[in-house]
This record gives C-alpha cells, sequence and structure tokens, in this order.
C-alpha cells in the first residue's frame, strides 16, 4: 500500500478536543497537542487549572511597559 498524498490528510488544527466532560469528549477545533493528548483552547492544561498560557504572562508585562 502507498502512503496517502499529502491533500488527503487531515490538518492537525482538525482534530476534536479530546477532554472528557463527563461521558463525552469535548470535541472543540482547533487544537493543540499536549502530553494529556488534543485539547481546544479552553481545555489546555494551564486553562483547566485557571492559569495563563505559559509565554503569555511574561509578553504581557513587557507590552505594558
Amino acid at each position: 500500500m502507498s502512503a496517502p498524498a499529502p491533500a488527503q490528510l487531515a490538518s492537525p488544527w482538525d482534530v476534536p478536543c479530546t477532554y472528557w466532560i463527563g461521558s463525552r469528549s469535548c470535541g472543540s477545533t482547533p487544537t493543540r497537542l499536549y502530553a494529556q493528548g488534543r485539547r481546544c483552547r479552553a481545555h489546555t492544561p494551564a486553562a483547566v487549572r485557571g492559569l495563563p498560557e505559559p509565554g503569555r504572562a511574561a509578553k504581557t508585562k513587557e507590552t505594558k511597559r
């Protein structure tokens, strides 16, 4: 078998969020890959803990100067 053509591959952004809410996964897109799996912006490891995304706080402080 040959590998599928690049046009046939789905974009990594099109893979749904795998964060579990009760008995189902979130399913939102776009997502990024984390150690816990694919996550949308609302369910990143930092967002779930109520923290800013890494690097965002430093950039915010620099722009306020």
